[in-house]
Parts: structure tokens; sequence; C-alpha cells
């Protein structure tokens, strides 16, 4: 039979597929057996994790007491030695989370101990714990995450020896780490009077806080004394500091702060010192921080009036035009214009900031540490010209005269000259809304020369009128005064003639305006009128003969040059120009109303003055011609003018009566004895 094969013939092909079967089904045999082991094994491991992360913790046999003022991390580090063991193994041993200890995490600080058998709150008492973001707290004392050494374990060399030679173990392993040593502020051991050292750095907290590994390497250095620098005896700063943080009284006027923000304080003030007095030491070295502290103690712990000299001092001395707070404050107002500062330092940011707001020209508007400024202290001529819209030169000259200023040459830059902002509130606010002359002349309806007629009498005074500054007015002020005639005036029609204004009758009265108003405010004349509906000074209205009686006219001196103007024909200018040349005989007094001195003339002076001249005015006069024709009739005749009474171009001409006699025609009696 084609294409069959005998019975039981397997081929080649069927009989690789079913060796490769069961290499595949050994493989995946094996391969199973060694995933259930492995997993039998990890299982094991979490659920021992778990078992001895969930036991419940029990002291260990073997431990050591813990310290005074020890952190967590130094405490597990010598139980771990105690133990025989390295700390990360100790801590994985025992289930307890080695990070969480370095980073004060509660869970992690009880189990340890727990297993230390010391109470969790001592052991959390000297390590600075952050319940709220940028705070710690340490033995009850607040602080902000700048008060520590960032990156830095500090410690006293003389301290960690006393510390070898105590309990059993390694010397290293003995050595305790205090939770005091890390703040910045702490800068010597007050029991052997050593400064601080730093021994190791790291910026990563766990691996710092690793101190049984660091001390192993260090130790024969610290036991030797190479770490160790020269003593110096304990500041007042220092002997505070170690008060407040044992929980002291604090008698001095830095009780008011926490003490994170009086130490800051101490600090800032010491810097403010070394920029304002000379010191002999380099204050950017910062193995003299224990000396800026103490300058900056030395002042704020006497009160706050030093504390506000200093900083006066520092904004003389380094303030300028345009020199803000910030400039001039530096790390004050640097640090405490982070937003955290409202929780790490709000008593000395309030402090602080109060100073500026009455050290400063600031104001609503102005924004102070992420907050405005509601109320304004101070004012600069700078922020008072920008708040009333006025020229910061002219404002200048207005407040030296109110004042408030010194003058122009005796102040500062405009934007260092200050003045209280709550006495000069009245004056600012009225020149905020002040005018020029010419705005209350057009809104009051005064013309130019009236205006200035009333300020001769005391009217419409202006509100400043300083030296070197055009005056300005309270256009509010001039309108009550205004309103003041108007609100009792009659109203009176537009075409009746018998009223006239202000400016008109004052003219014909031969008196100022302000006289008229005179005897309307004195109660003696209450006839004054205005136009019906009218709100300005030019409706105002009088009547002359009701004005002309008060007024009060005395006697007068003599003649005045009108009286010897129509008894001589001379105009009142050649008249006045002869009296002053002493042609005439005259004297001056005060008018009769105006009380202004006026050229007066004698009836003796007039008759003098006829006998010996006569005016070409008076020919023409009494010849009958006109100006021609006497012109004319002089040229004619050549009559010549008196010398010693020189002719102008355009005025009349004087004549001596014996030339005219001579030439023209004689009086009688005559002048002279010519034919």
């Amino acid at each position: 039979m084609t294409g069959s094969r005998p019975p039981f013939q397997v081929s080649r092909s069927e009989v690789m597929t079913s060796a490769r079967r069961v290499r595949s089904s050994r493989h995946n045999t094996l391969r199973l057996s060694g995933s259930i082991f492995w997993g039998t094994i990890s299982a094991s491991i979490i659920l021992a994790g778990f078992v001895l992360k969930n036991c419940k913790p029990s002291p260990l046999p073997l431990y050591v007491d813990l310290r005074a003022r020890e952190i967590p991390a130094s405490f597990m580090a010598r139980l771990a030695n105690r133990n025989g063991v390295t700390t990360r193994d100790f801590a994985r041993d025992l289930g307890i989370d080695f990070f969480g200890v370095c980073y004060n995490k509660q869970d992690a600080i009880e189990r340890l101990a727990a297993f230390g058998n010391v109470p969790c709150a001592a052991l959390l008492r000297w390590t600075p714990v952050r319940p709220a973001a940028q705070n710690a707290h340490m033995n009850g004392q607040t602080f902000s995450r700048l008060s520590f050494s960032v990156g830095q374990m500090r410690a006293c060399p003389a301290c960690l020896r006393t510390h070898a030679v105590t309990g059993e173990g390694s010397a290293h392993g003995q050595m305790s780490f205090y939770g005091h040593w890390q703040l910045r502020h702490v800068s010597l051991c007050l029991t052997h009077n050593l400064p601080l050292v730093t021994l190791w750095s790291d910026k990563v907290q766990h691996r710092r806080l690793d101190i049984g590994l660091h001390l192993a390497e260090l130790a024969d250095d610290i036991l030797t004394g190479t770490f160790d620098r020269q003593e110096r005896t304990a500041t007042d700063f220092d002997i505070w500091l170690e008060n407040r943080l044992s929980g002291r009284t604090d008698q001095t006027w830095l009780h008011r702060f926490a003490t994170g923000e009086a130490a800051d304080l101490c600090t800032w003030l010491g810097e403010a010192v070394t920029k304002v007095e000379p010191q002999d030491f380099d204050p950017s070295d910062p193995d003299n921080l224990w000396r800026i502290t103490q300058l900056g103690y030395a002042t704020a712990s006497k009160g706050g009036a030093p504390v506000t000299r200093v900083l006066e001092r520092l904004q003389a001395e380094f303030g300028s035009a345009r020199a803000g707070p910030k400039q001039v404050l530096d790390s004050f107002y640097t640090i405490l214009g982070t937003p955290g500062s409202k929780n790490t330092r709000p008593t000395l940011r309030e402090f602080i900031r109060s100073h500026i707001i009455n050290h400063w020209p600031l104001g609503p508007g102005d924004n102070l540490f992420g907050e405005p400024v509601t109320t304004r202290k101070l004012h600069s001529i700078r922020t008072a010209a920008r708040e009333t819209g006025i020229d910061q030169r002219r404002l200048g000259n207005l407040l030296a005269q109110a004042g408030l200023v010194p003058p122009a040459g005796n102040r500062p830059d405009d934007n260092e000259t200050l003045f209280d902002a709550a006495a000069s509130r009245g004056l600012i606010d009225g020149l905020a809304n002040s005018v020029g002359a010419q705005s209350v002349q057009t809104a009051l309806g005064i013309s130019r020369s009236q205006f200035a007629l009333l300020r001769k009498d005391g009217y419409f005074e202006p509100q400043l009128d300083g030296t070197g500054a055009k005056p300005v007015w309270d256009l509010s002020a001039g309108r009550a005064l205004l309103n003041s005639f108007l609100k009792n005036a009659i109203p009176v029609a537009t075409n009746d003639n018998d009223w006239v204004g202000l400016a008109q009758a004052a003219q014909r009265l031969k008196i100022r305006p302000g006289k008229i108003l005179n005897l309307v405010r004195n109660g003696r004349f209450n006839q004054l009128g205005r136009v019906t509906n009218g709100m300005m000074y030019s409706d105002l209205r009088v009547r002359i003969a009701d004005v002309k009686p008060l007024l009060e006219y005395s006697a007068s001196p003599g003649l005045t040059l009108t009286d010897f103007k129509q008894a001589t024909h001379v105009s009142l200018p050649l008249g006045a120009r002869l009296a002053r040349a002493g042609i005439i005989s005259s004297f001056e007094a005060p008018q009769k109303l105006t009380r202004l001195p006026q050229i007066f003339v004698t009836q003796a002076s007039i008759d003098e003055f006829n006998a010996k001249f006569v005016a070409k005015s008076a020919l023409r006069h009494w010849l009958g011609l006109n100006h021609y024709a006497i012109t004319k009739l002089v040229r004619t005749f050549g009559l010549e003018g008196a010398p010693q009474i020189p002719a102008r171009p355009g005025t009349d001409v004087i004549f001596e009566w014996t030339e005219v006699e001579k030439k023209l025609f004689c009086r009688w009696p005559p002048a002279s004895n010519a034919d």
C-alpha cells in the first residue's frame, strides 16, 4: 500500500518532538521547585520581620543609662555597642527603624525607648522635634530650623573623653552627643570652658547620625586631644543661653522672645554693632560668632531703647536717598522677610516690623514682610508729593514754611527728610485738594486785579505761601468764605442799574473792595445784593448811595492836584512833575479815604504859579483857539517854554509870563515893564 508505514514505526521528527517535551517538563518541574523554595524563604523572612516588628519590645538585658541632654541616635549607638553589634545591625535585628530614629519619628523612638528601658519623653527632650513646618522644640524651648548647625556634628572633646572612661565596652562606644551642642549659638562647653568643635559633616542626616561609625574612626584623635582648642571664659551670652535652655527664669528684656528668637536677635544686633563701631576682631570669621553674639546681648539685655538706638545709628550711617529697610537692615530683613518667619519668629518679626514702620516712610500701599502696611507713621517729602500730586521741590518749600521740615539748604535728600505723618495729616490732606491762584480765581469768578486787592485786605489767604514756591489755596475754604457773603445777599435783577459790582463800586468810591466786605462782616452794612441765582464773586452787587455814607472821610490836609489843574489848566501828570521838581510848593499826606500817600498843594502855591507861569492849554482856553491854532500861534511869535520846566513830547508847555507879554500879549497889571 503506497504511502503507508509499518506498525510501530516512528519517524525522526516525532522522536525529537517527544524529547523536547520531556526536557521542558523536567525544566518546569525544577523551576517550580526553586520558586517554591525561595518563596518559602522570603515568606519566612517577611514573617519573622513582621513578628519582630509587631511583638511587644522588652528591655534588653544589656542596657546603658540615658545621659542628660543625649539625643536618640547617640543613645542607640551606645546601646548597640553595649550589645556588641553595629548600630545598623542592632536596629535591623530588633526591628527598629534606623532612619526613623535619625529623623525623630515617634514610633521608632518609642520602640528604641522600650528596648533601652527609658521613657520616650526623656529620649525626645533634647532632640529638635518639629510638630509644625519650620519650627523646632527642644526641652520646651522654640527654635527655627536655622538655629541648628547645618550638616555638622559638633561636640566638646573633653566631655567625650570623660564619657570614654565610664561604663563598659570600647571607648568610642561610651561617647555621647548632646542635643544643645547642635545649636548654632552654643559655642562653648561651660563645664570645661572649651569651644565646641566640628568632628564631622554630612548633609544627609541619616549618614551624619550614624554616630558609632564616625566615632570609631575619630576616637584616637579625640582621646589624644587633637580636636582641643584654646580655653576661653564664658561670656554673659553663653551663661544667659544656658539658663534659658535649662528653663530658668529670664530677668532681661529678652524674656519676651522665644529662646531661638532672642539668640537670633543678639546675633543680628551684634552684626549691626560691628558695622557702626570698630572692633578688634574680624566679624566675617565664623570663629568670632561668639564675640558678635556677646556684643548683641550686651545691648539687647538692657532693653528695647538701646536696640532701637543701634538700629537708628545703622540707618543714619548706611541709609541713603534710595536705601530702604532691606538695604540697611540686611540680615534682619532678609530672614524675617521669609514666609516661614511668621511662625518661627513671630515676636521678633513684629518688633522689627514696628521699628521699620516707625523709622521709614511706609504707608498704605506698601508691603512689609509679606503683609500690607495699614498705618503710616512717617512721611518723606517724596511720599507726600506722591500722595498729594504736588511737585517735590515745591512741596518741600511749602512744608518748610509750615515748620514740618528744615529749609531747602539745611535738609538732606527729599527721600531722607522725614516728618510725622499724624501731625501733618491735616496739612497733607489740604494740600491734596489745594490749587493755584488762577484756579481759585476761575472757580470763584474773581478777576486777577480784584483777587490781588482782596488778598491785601486779608481775604482769600493762601493755605501755604512758601519762599521759592508759588502759594496754594484750599479751594473749599475759599468757596466757604464767598458763600458766607452770598447767603445773606438780596437777589437783584441783572438790568437794575442802581446796583453795581464790587469792583465798579470800589473804583468809584476810590477804595479797595475789601473795605466794602469789611462793612458787611462787621455788621455795618446789610444791603449786599447778588444777581439772581448767582454764585460767583462777580455776581455780588451794592448800591453806591448805600455804601458812601458809611465810609469815614477825614478832613483834607490841603488842595489836591485836581484843584491845581482847575486853577491853572495844568494836567495832573504835569502837575505831579512840577511838585516833585519843586517848581511849586507841595507836600505829601495820607489820602482822606484810602490813607495812601498823596500830593497836596496850598492856595499860595497856586497863586505863586499863576503869577509867574502860564500853560499853553490856559492860553488856548483864554483865546478860544483849538490845539492846532494855538500851536501855530506859538511858533509864529516864537514863544519859548520856561527854561526851568523842559517840555516833554506830547505834554503841555509852560511859559513864563514875561516871555508871553514880550512877544504875544500882556495882561493887566503886566508882569513886567516891557512895552
